[in-house]
């Protein structure tokens, strides 16, 4: 086999990643464990409203911060598809462009912003579902 060492190397490495993997799913568990005894001796105590705990999540957008851009990039281009206002979107932020995952998961919010703005008269759409077409209604 022509690759026979690159292929073992890489091989080896997926089996190390795979095994990380695991422990850490056995490790989150047995902090999740943890933590709800904690609540229960929190409740046992007579603890009531215990809040979430915080999440590693960080927001793209701040609240109405995408309406206002999808508005504002209506009134400069006229139409838009989703790629188009996702492209200005991660160039005005600063966001990575290379990041697949990111763009997918902004791209998908902006689809469901657009959406909504459509069952409220804000925009409308034309095309086909494989190339919409938005606008702002109006």
């Amino acid at each position: 086999m022509e690759y026979e060492h690159a292929i073992s190397g890489l091989l080896h490495k997926r089996d190390e990643i795979a095994k990380r993997i695991d422990a850490l799913r056995v490790e989150g568990a047995r902090l999740t464990n943890d933590m709800r005894a904690i609540e229960r001796a929190l409740h046992a105590f007579g603890v009531q409203g215990i809040p979430q705990p915080p999440r590693a999540y960080q927001y793209t957008f701040e609240r109405h911060e995408l309406r206002r851009f999808i508005l504002a990039h209506f009134r400069q281009h006229g139409t838009a598809t989703t790629r188009a206002i996702t492209e200005s979107i991660f160039a005005a932020k600063g966001l990575d462009p290379d990041d697949r995952k990111h763009r997918k998961d902004v791209q998908s919010t902006i689809t469901r912003a657009l959406i909504h703005m459509a069952d409220r008269g804000l925009v409308e759409r034309t095309g086909s579902p494989r190339g919409y077409v938005w606008r702002l209604v109006g």
